[in-house]
């Protein structure tokens, strides 16, 4: 399984690293990503979403220390939350750095969560960069429908075939 994973893992950084959009399994949903520093991967999942981009998106990462790099400073409180969260958790933080201005709320705000689920921990890691993560929800029926059965099919037994999707010109690609 971790070679499978590993392989998709290098084929979703690849989209990525090309201004690319993937589907891909965080700990809580199907999401929508793209790399957080990408500008205009940013406006494509905007305009997937049919979503206001005055509406920001969150940002995951894989380690604590990556908050460094993308804020201006990191609360002390923070490290002990998230380390004693037992479930997955969003902090909104003011003073972003180092990031798409167009996932700023007020303030220069943006959430970040620290991922646990191993592919996207593995994605993001070999990106160096955090993830936009969105939920596919409603998206999914429009642009994509077949994400909803494959979803279903990939928790079959906890076991995780992971299929990633790239949208091209309007055009929806199904890997796996």
């Amino acid at each position: 399984m971790g070679n499978i994973i590993n392989k998709e893992v290098e084929k979703a950084a690849k989209i990525l690293r090309n201004g690319g959009i993937i589907v891909y399994p965080t700990d809580t949903v199907w999401g929508i990503g793209c790399d957080a520093t990408n500008e205009d991967a940013i406006k494509k999942i905007y305009k997937i979403k049919q979503r206001d981009s005055s509406n920001p998106m969150l940002c995951l990462i894989n380690k604590a220390s990556m908050l460094n790099k993308y804020l201006k400073s990191v609360p002390k409180e923070s490290y002990k939350l998230l380390h004693e969260a037992s479930s997955p958790t969003t902090i909104i933080y003011n003073h972003s750095i180092n990031i798409s201005k167009q996932l700023f709320g007020e303030n220069d705000s943006i959430g970040f969560r620290i991922v646990n689920q191993e592919f996207c921990k593995k994605l993001i890691e070999k990106l160096g960069k955090p993830i936009v993560s969105t939920s596919s929800e409603h998206v999914e029926y429009m642009v994509f429908p077949r994400i909803l059965a494959l979803s279903k099919a990939c928790a079959f037994d906890h076991s995780w075939i992971y299929y990633w999707a790239f949208i091209e010109g309007g055009h929806f690609y199904l890997q796996t």
